[in-house]
């Protein structure tokens, strides 16, 4: 069975709400897919997911990453709130500074967990550690693409223009490459599409709000108790 990440009475509330609402269910049956600029079947988007990760790998900087994270989220192993085995290895051995192993781990979840730019943070910290500055460079060039993927031509300050997201964990990455620390964080709705509405303050203590579309882990969330 896999182990979920704690999910807020107040979140459930909204989902137990949002479900017994018949019309907007229909309404919004494929919005998750079609908000991302992916509608195709999940065995369609494994293809495309793998094709994108080889990409990659053989030319990193000629490659869609927003199309990657994107064909994951369509893919048949998407599951935003399920806790990552191979992250948590990763993140363990960090801890224990134990970077060899570490290493082989990495393997292990290359190509699984290539969409996910903790999972090149974590491999940057470890090739660094090891004094592999070609592994650690790359990796550090993947996590760019993947943040950047998301905030290109984006400002985030409004639900129109809301940073699309197809996990949590990519809020964190975001407001860490901006420099910036959550305050205030509240789940707002807005016809079909759900936000994360984050009251956000940089370095110098000045806020602003930055808005998440969250349609895709939240369509998923609501799919588990269909």
């Amino acid at each position: 069975m896999k182990k979920y990440s704690l999910i807020s009475f107040s979140l459930l509330l909204f989902i137990a709400l949002w479900s017994c609402n018949p019309s907007k269910k229909t309404q919004s049956d494929n919005s998750n897919i079609k908000t991302a600029g992916l509608d195709i079947p999940k065995s369609e988007a494994d293809l495309l997911y793998t094709a994108l990760v080889d990409s990659a790998i053989d030319n990193p900087t000629n490659t869609d990453y927003e199309k990657l994270r994107f064909a994951h989220a369509a893919s048949s192993n998407y599951e935003p709130y399920a806790d990552n085995e191979g992250l948590t290895k990763l993140r363990d051995l960090i801890k224990d500074e134990e970077y060899e192993v570490a290493s082989e781990v990495l393997q292990t979840y290359y190509r699984t967990l290539f969409h996910d730019a903790l999972f090149h943070y974590y491999a940057f910290v470890i090739w660094k550690n090891l004094e592999d500055e070609d592994m650690a460079k790359i990796h550090s060039y993947y996590y760019s693409k993947l943040i950047e993927s998301i905030i290109k031509d984006k400002e985030g300050t409004s639900k129109k223009d809301a940073f699309i997201v197809i996990n949590i964990s990519e809020e964190y990455r975001v407001m860490e490459y901006l420099e910036m620390k959550t305050v205030e964080q509240n789940l707002i709705e807005d016809g079909i599409h759900s936000f994360d509405k984050i009251k956000a303050q940089d370095e110098d203590g000045k806020t602003k709000h930055l808005y998440f579309n969250i349609d895709l882990p939240f369509r998923s969330l609501i799919d588990m108790f269909d």
